[in-house]
């Protein structure tokens, strides 16, 4: 039978023992502080080019978001125009001037 307390003998994996390197990718930028701060507890003093070329970068998030807002939009748009037309088509007596089949 083997032995159970030799169980973590030979193991030459270190890899768990050290900390894991961060290369600060999820920081959050503080543009108001000027400070970036790091999930690792690493943080610094922003320059005015670390903070312009974050502003840039919200302000490329913000107009994509609003692009596909108004895409959902156009989308919403349409299949709530095409249930109106598929409502009144299935059910003609019960679709009135309001659109509320009730």
């Amino acid at each position: 039978m083997g032995n159970y307390d030799l169980w973590d003998e030979g193991d030459d994996d270190d890899r768990y023992d050290e900390p894991d390197e961060c290369d600060h990718e999820h920081a959050d930028f503080d543009i108001l502080e000027g400070r970036m701060r790091c999930m690792c507890g690493y943080q610094r003093w922003l320059t005015a080019e670390d903070i312009d070329a974050e502003i840039a970068h919200m302000a490329a998030y913000n107009n994509l978001e609003g692009e596909i807002t108004r895409q959902n939009r156009w989308w919403r748009r349409l299949l709530a125009w095409a249930r109106e037309r598929w409502a009144a088509v299935l059910r003609p007596g019960r679709v009135e001037e309001d659109g509320i089949p009730f």
